[in-house]
């Protein structure tokens, strides 16, 4: 393995790990929820799809072909959707409460925006040097 993919899969390993640590604290119940935790699972459990699509990653950083690179980049821009639409789903404002974001939330968010624009790189390299 190169450099290359060692920073891909460290990069996607830092966004599995986030999903285990607090991501908003919710003032009005006063309980932290995270990745695989939200009160009466009223947010679901957005880790499991999050780790699905990292490991898919981890996988197709750890080919060598140009395909893998391809599927990286697809599989990375599904993580960004899904990564934007559990932010805001955890931070957005409601009844009057507002959730405290939590650094974890954070790692995860520009963790995965980091990771698309690792993969749009790591796709370029892998099509210029077959």
């Amino acid at each position: 393995m190169n450099s290359k993919q060692i920073i891909g899969i460290v990069i996607c390993l830092i966004i599995f790990a986030s999903c285990f640590f607090n991501w908003a604290y919710y003032p009005d119940i006063q309980e932290y929820f995270k990745g695989f935790y939200s009160k009466n699972n009223y947010y679901g459990k957005p880790g499991l799809l999050i780790t699905i699509l990292t490991s898919a990653c981890i996988l197709f950083y750890s080919t060598k072909k140009t395909w893998g690179a391809k599927m990286n980049m697809l599989s990375s821009a599904l993580l960004v959707a899904y990564g934007i639409t559990c932010f805001l789903r955890y931070t957005t404002s409601y009844d009057g409460y507002t959730p405290e974001k939590q650094p974890a939330i954070w790692v995860m968010f520009i963790g995965i925006l980091v990771n698309f624009a690792y993969a749009c790189i790591y796709s370029a390299y892998r099509r210029v040097n077959k």
